[in-house]
């Protein structure tokens, strides 16, 4: 019987190769699959997003008032802490206030010359000497509140009243408490006439008037806490939405309008917002809906002019589509390192595998858009971008999200 063939061994040399060609695959292959990943995670952020907005519409829907979409900042004993978001809740406002009794009511003095504020109380210094609130549309006037004398505890500075339960709605700037005449169930009120109202100059405050009934929009309050901004959020639902480890919602970047990035965390000196605050913020950003799914207004942090300023949510109703961009917590670079594309830097806003998640302000409608990739447009890298040029580029990055050209189901 004929012996079979022999099998050939392969030698050492030919292992090696082998091992070095796999070896060299393995190191091409590992950081594509990485990006992979990376991308993968940004998709389902963006999808969880979406769907917790979904989500708080329905709740409004189902309330009868409006529900908003609460973003918690990061921790910020780290540097860009202030900067992104990684949690997500459902924030609800409670039920409008009235006062206790059916009896409790709101009187208006009579104002002095249009632009110059009525007070009864000495004002903390610079609070009502700031152009901020003395401009012909938002020069404050005042009103006495009766209620309970929790009051204060109930009510914020950033809610909105209404007297008479009809005409329009005002800002309440201030609580002061007790009142001029120390009544410990009054509280004098200061407010403002809310942005974009359609007043002639001079026209503003309500005219004196007795007694009327208040209605008082309360902004959504967190439970059981309160913070020193005294602005904070009622949290509702077991658990919070959690963005996939690594993602966040870059808030340096992010804002209303094509241009502009006012959710970056607040700075008491300087009002550029592409300037980073070195002052923590741990204010939350609220957008809240009404019933029929359209945006009513967006919570953010300004600083309080005063010494020292105060931190605090104001209410802004938006005039244009609000933008959220996902993307990589290493890439949270604000300022001017917003647009980093250099080797050892690359920021979210340069990385086009980031996704926009647009909200029409009008509509509620939900868009997620790619980044628009700004390497055709920004300048070679290691050249600083203009501050001029920061707008321009930021809405060309949402170029997609305002054209509402959505990924689809990607």
């Amino acid at each position: 019987m004929r012996p079979g063939p022999r099998r050939r061994g392969m030698t050492l040399v030919e292992l090696l190769i082998v091992i070095s060609v796999s070896v060299l695959l393995l190191a091409v292959a590992v950081p594509l699959l990485r990006i992979s990943v990376q991308g993968r995670k940004v998709r389902e952020a963006s999808r969880q997003l979406n769907a917790l907005i979904t989500r708080v519409k329905a709740r409004a829907a189902e309330l009868g008032r409006p529900v908003g979409l609460l973003l918690r900042r990061g921790d910020t004993a780290f540097a860009t802490g202030s900067f992104y978001a990684t949690q997500l809740f459902v924030a609800e406002s409670p039920i409008p206030y009235a006062g206790d009794e059916a009896t409790a009511f709101a009187r208006i003095p009579a104002p002095t010359a249009p632009g110059i504020p009525v007070r009864m109380n000495p004002p903390p210094a610079a609070t009502f000497t700031s152009p901020l609130y003395v401009e012909a549309l938002h020069r404050p006037f005042t009103a006495r509140v009766q209620g309970s004398a929790l009051l204060p505890s109930i009510v914020s500075v950033g809610d909105m009243i209404q007297f008479d339960f009809k005409g329009i709605v005002y800002e309440i700037l201030e609580i002061v408490v007790p009142d001029a005449a120390n009544n410990p169930d009054i509280v004098d009120l200061w407010f403002r006439v809310p942005p974009r109202r359609a007043l002639p100059v001079g026209v503003g405050a309500p005219p004196p008037m007795v007694d009327v009934g208040y209605q008082i929009q309360r902004s959504p309050v967190r439970l059981g806490t309160f913070s020193s901004t005294g602005q904070t959020t009622i949290r509702t639902g077991a658990l919070p939405v959690n963005l996939p480890n690594g993602i966040v919602v870059d808030l340096s970047v992010s804002g209303m309008e094509p241009d502009f990035n006012q959710f970056t965390a607040a700075d008491p000196a300087d009002m550029n917002t592409w300037t980073p605050s070195g002052t923590p913020d741990d204010t939350d950003i609220v957008i809240l809906f009404e019933p029929d799914g359209t945006v009513q207004c967006v919570y953010s942090s300004i600083y309080q002019p005063g010494s020292p300023p105060v931190l605090r949510l104001v209410r802004t109703e938006p005039t244009g589509t609000i933008f959220l961009l996902v993307g990589r917590i290493e890439q949270v670079l604000p300022g001017g390192d917003a647009f980093a594309r250099g080797p050892e830097e690359f920021s979210n806003l340069m990385d086009a595998d980031n996704l926009w998640v647009a909200i029409a302000h009008r509509t509620g409608k939900v868009t997620t858009a790619e980044n628009n990739d700004l390497v055709a447009y920004a300048p070679s890298v290691g050249t600083p971008v203009p501050p001029l040029l920061m707008p321009g580029l930021l809405a060309t990055a949402r170029q997609f999200a305002i054209s509402a050209q959505d990924i689809g189901g990607r």
